[in-house]
């Protein structure tokens, strides 16, 4: 029987050491907002059926907005789907720069799609390549090389008060299970 975890490896290649965690795909919940507290946040999903979607302590609310590559600087933490070069390298296929304090996680890890990473981590260096933007990305226990095409557009976030998200407007979450073993999100975007 297949599980979601995937087995630990590590691969030390310098300059970075790139540790493929152990993992549980995060689940995305996704419909419009009926209602909201402290604890949780209330969905109808696209057949009609109500969604409790529990939320982390302090959770927010998001909007996305396309930013230039140049917009990209060390000490941004960011998330990259990427296409695997080598063991310390990937290109991207998207980039986004989280809001300041948010860290869904962190490390990289393999993705469904074989041969495809997702990476979470703390941008330390930030430099124009011919072919569009590379940026060396560190975490806890390893970093990655990550290429950026010029023709990817980066994502980043502007945080809202909670009371900016009026129920009926469409939103989204990503849960992911904390210790407790509940599925937790740590903010829900409203979606364009």
């Amino acid at each position: 029987m297949l599980k979601s975890l995937l087995v630990m490896t590590v691969v030390a290649v310098a300059p970075f050491t790139v540790q493929v965690q152990a993992v549980e795909h995060p689940i995305g919940r996704a419909g419009a907002l009926v209602r909201y507290c402290d604890a949780d946040v209330t969905v109808r999903d696209k057949d009609g059926k109500l969604v409790v979607v529990a939320m982390a302590k302090g959770w927010t609310v998001v909007t996305a907005r396309p930013v230039p590559l140049d917009a990209v600087r060390p000490g941004d933490f960011v998330a990259t789907i990427n296409r695997n070069v080598d063991a310390t390298t990937g290109r991207a296929s998207e980039l986004r720069l989280f809001e300041p304090g948010y860290r869904p996680e962190v490390g990289t890890h393999d993705m469904p799609l074989p041969g495809t990473s997702i990476t979470h981590g703390t941008v330390v260096k930030a430099r124009k390549s011919q072919a569009g933007l590379e940026l060396d990305v560190t975490y806890p226990g390893g970093g990655r090389r990550i290429q950026v095409p010029a023709d990817i557009q980066p994502i980043a976030y502007d945080v809202h008060p909670r009371d900016f998200a009026k129920p009926g407007v469409s939103v989204s979450a990503v849960t992911r299970r904390d210790a407790d073993g509940v599925w937790r999100a740590g903010r829900i975007m409203i979606q364009p």
